[in-house]
């Protein structure tokens, strides 16, 4: 069986700031946008860029996170929880960045497919730079201009078994309904809606669509609500019972109406911990996530968690016989999300153990 993903693929830089610099620091790294367009890479990468970041003032240290994008992390999740073969399809450059992407995806073992390969320029870099009070910036620096590194999927030589997708396009969304129709998992995060997509777009891929992540860090589940037919009240959902309340629950219902029979929605709230679950036939069951770990990227965790999980159970031929089980799958989800961030939020582990990976609340 296998996992396929499609979606931009940067090279990710952790840097540790002291507290009070992350800002100077953000600044300082957005200066080597002038170095890298010159080279159309960073000469000596990966070894001089960790050098010259730990020569800036206030970095406490620099990891090399290797390849990572909104759809890599649910990808490596599924992979790591039920096994399964994964395929990225991306754009990649050409230079030091890029051979250092595809080297770290074979240790990996994710199958790499080059959907365009750029020759005047190499893979772009991501920079997260964060300190122990919580502050954080992102930075991304393109080595030519971002508009190459946009991409169509197109043309695949086989279908996929399941499907991992956070945004529309044509060729995914034709893709999405291949894979349904095989009897496969497509599951969809749709982060936001922008230039080249709506909600409209979003909406025509639900008939395909098995598992359905929303975050509220975006408009997408307000948008959502009012392209249903109704307004939520001004600040909704402000809280983890507006989730669950009777907007959250007809909106739930209206998705729901839309796609196939025995799916699963994830309403998420941000930035708190909270999570609200729902199934066609069970009870919304709300958790809040592990404490003392870190949420950034929670709702792609919680993506890749929800479809290892479910695959697991596809693989024993286990359906839910009553409410409890339903609500025994959603704190396996929301804790295997999060089980490793507490002291290296960026980086989780391989799958181990349900006994050794079970948090307390």
């Amino acid at each position: 069986m296998t996992i396929f993903g499609h979606g931009f693929l940067p090279y990710h830089i952790e840097v540790q700031a002291q507290p009070g610099s992350v800002g100077d620091i953000r600044d300082r790294v957005k200066a080597l946008k002038a170095r890298l367009r010159e080279a159309g890479t960073y000469p000596g990468f990966p070894q001089s860029l960790v050098n010259d970041l730990r020569q800036v003032t206030g970095v406490i240290d620099v990891k090399q996170e290797g390849p990572q994008s909104a759809v890599l992390i649910p990808l490596r999740m599924a992979k790591g929880i039920a096994g399964e073969t994964c395929e990225l399809s991306a754009v990649l450059g050409t230079g030091p960045i890029a051979e250092q992407i595809e080297m770290v995806l074979r240790e990996w073992d994710i199958s790499l497919t080059v959907s365009k390969r750029i020759s005047e320029g190499d893979s772009p870099l991501e920079f997260s730079i964060r300190d122990s009070n919580g502050a954080h910036e992102s930075v991304r620096l393109y080595p030519i201009s971002r508009s190459r590194f946009r991409s169509t999927l197109s043309g695949m030589a086989s279908t996929p078994d399941h499907l991992i997708l956070n945004r529309y396009n044509q060729g995914l969304y034709q893709l999405a309904q291949l894979v349904a129709g095989h009897g496969g998992v497509v599951s969809l995060r749709p982060r936001q809606f922008g230039q080249y997509d709506s909600v409209e777009d979003y909406l025509r891929m639900l008939p395909s669509t098995e598992q359905l992540v929303l975050s509220t860090r975006h408009s997408v589940l307000t948008t959502l609500a009012r392209k249903a037919g109704f307004q939520p009240p001004r600040q909704w959902p402000h809280d983890v019972n507006a989730l669950s309340d009777e907007h959250g629950t007809r909106l739930a219902a209206s998705l729901f109406a839309q796609m196939p029979k025995d799916s699963i929605i994830v309403f998420t709230l941000y930035p708190q911990h909270s999570t609200v679950f729902y199934h066609q036939h069970y009870s919304p069951v709300t958790l809040e996530a592990p404490r003392n770990i870190d949420t950034s990227s929670r709702a792609a965790r919680l993506q890749g968690s929800l479809l290892g999980h479910s695959l697991q159970l596809r693989q024993q031929r286990i359906p839910f016989a009553e409410q409890s089980e339903w609500r025994a799958f959603c704190e396996q989800v929301m804790d295997d999300a999060f089980t490793g961030t507490e002291q290296r939020p960026w980086i989780y582990p391989s799958y181990i153990s349900t006994e050794q990976r079970r948090m307390p609340r």
